[in-house]
């Protein structure tokens, strides 16, 4: 098992029948969806049964690239450390979870938002408020090395 990183804890998943079911815990948990991370968030699938999954939260430079990297370098050295991509559902899980989690990019196959772009989740605390983003998830986009990636401990 990989030392590198910051343990984050298990988000439990599968608590919903499907990814829109989402919306109304993450709103009364007093979550705002941006527009973006809402489009995917319809085209994510959850896990049919409840799942613990083991979570870490690992920058670029822990990787070993401190001036950053491409996602797809990113997940490579997650990949050589014992680390796996989360199901997506890990975003809208964590988000309900974790009031404290901020900044956070879930590192999980890219959902391809309605402009075609693809996206991953981003877990934010700003203005006054909890969000659920969308950002780049495209294998070439460059993230810094101060990047915080969110992985998970076994694979799902």
């Amino acid at each position: 098992m990989s030392k590198i990183g910051k343990n984050l804890g298990s988000v439990t998943l599968g608590k919903y029948p499907n990814a829109d079911a989402y919306r109304q815990p993450l709103e009364k948990a007093g979550c705002r969806i941006s527009r973006w991370a809402a489009d995917i968030l319809g085209k994510m699938s959850v896990q049919r049964s409840k799942t613990q999954l083991e979570l870490v939260a690992v920058t670029n430079a822990e990787l070993g690239r401190p001036k950053g990297c491409t996602y797809a370098e990113t997940c490579k050295l997650a990949e050589v450390q014992g680390l796996y991509l989360c199901p997506a559902e890990v975003g809208p899980a964590l988000r309900e979870q974790s009031k404290t989690a901020d900044w956070l990019l879930v590192a999980m196959k890219p959902i391809a938002d309605s402009d075609g772009g693809l996206c991953l989740f981003r877990l934010v605390r700003c203005g006054g408020g909890l969000w659920l983003f969308a950002d780049d998830g495209e294998p070439g986009g460059f993230w810094d090395g101060v990047a915080v990636f969110v992985f998970a401990r076994r694979k799902v």
